[in-house]
């Protein structure tokens, strides 16, 4: 019991760094969702569309394309949101 409240009073103030960030910078969150949302129907839909477009031969390539792609997603919304703290 003491140590899941350890992690808890570990993780909390994470959790509301992150939503006081949100709260703060709320017109770059929403700019930052929109421009993820349209990145991911881009790569997902659209280049599938094409048909000169090499997709992924298997499932594996696939979703290690899309774990690069979060990673990236992952970064770049680190500098924006949390740039401010420094």
């Amino acid at each position: 019991m003491q140590r899941e409240e350890s992690v808890k009073d570990g993780v909390l103030p994470i959790f509301n760094t992150i939503v006081f960030e949100i709260k703060k910078q709320r017109k770059k969150f929403y700019f930052f969702f929109l421009i993820t949302i349209l990145i991911v129907v881009l790569m997902g839909y659209i280049l599938v569309l094409i048909p000169s477009n090499l997709l992924a031969n298997t499932y594996i390539d696939f979703f290690s394309t899309g774990l690069g792609f979060i990673s990236f997603i992952t970064l770049f919304a680190a500098c924006l949101f949390f740039s401010g703290i420094i």
